[in-house]
């Protein structure tokens, strides 16, 4: 569908900013189209559901128990992206995680190195979403990423 809507307005090709599960979709869609791609930047994505820190991957199932919230569901039924496919993204791509964020550094790190063309970036005292909601820091290091 997402595609669909890029064709339908003529982006054959472009930069691509997501954000948490939409860093999944963008690393989804970047290794089966990878000739649309400019650039990639993810920010604090993951490939599997063990790359979330456990305590906050279990506040997740325990919410979802309780209340059914599709979007958690989605999350936690995660299908899994193998890192060896990651090579088939050939666009410069920039990965991004806050150094308190809910994703695991090393799992970042595995998504950086998975990617053959990506620059990775730990933003100092941040967590999950406070350098990318709200926040023009964000726009900083996208401009400074894409100027490169």
């Amino acid at each position: 569908r997402l595609l669909g809507l890029l064709d339908a307005l003529k982006l054959h090709s472009f930069h691509y900013f997501v954000f948490s599960d939409g860093g999944i979709i963008g690393l989804m869609l970047a290794k089966e189209y990878p000739e649309r791609f400019k650039s990639l930047m993810i920010a604090g994505a993951n490939l599997f559901t063990s790359g979330i820190i456990s305590s906050e991957l279990n506040k997740y199932r325990e919410i979802y128990q309780k209340t059914l919230d599709p979007l958690l569901g989605l999350m936690l039924g995660q299908t899994p992206i193998d890192p060896l496919e990651l090579n088939k993204i050939t666009c410069p791509t920039l990965v991004l995680c806050g150094e308190f964020d809910v994703i695991k550094l090393n799992h970042t790190k595995l998504i950086h190195a998975s990617l053959p063309e990506s620059t990775l970036q730990i933003v100092a005292n941040h967590n999950h979403t406070s350098y990318v909601v709200d926040n023009e820091l964000v726009v900083t290091i996208i401009l400074s990423f894409l100027c490169k």
